[in-house]
């Protein structure tokens, strides 16, 4: 192994390091150096659906069809 070959080696090193760890370093300084890409606020216009409906305890013909309005529905066991 040459002295150029450590070289060359180290120097890929680096650019792979950079590959993975440089859009990491720009989004954190973007969003913490106040440059006008921080976000504003939150958007969230969800609402939970009352009365709670246990899928387990139901029907497959259940109230919840009425509930959506045509809108999606988070439904989780």
């Amino acid at each position: 192994m040459t002295k150029n070959d450590g070289r060359r080696g180290r120097i890929q090193f680096f650019l792979i390091a950079f590959v993975f760890f440089g859009p990491l370093l720009l989004a954190t300084w973007l969003y913490f150096a106040g440059t006008g890409f921080r976000p504003e606020g939150r958007s969230n216009h969800g609402e939970l659906l009352q009365p709670f409906v246990n899928i387990e305890d139901t029907p497959a013909a259940s109230s919840i069809e009425g509930l959506d309005e045509g809108r999606w529905l988070l439904v989780y066991l």
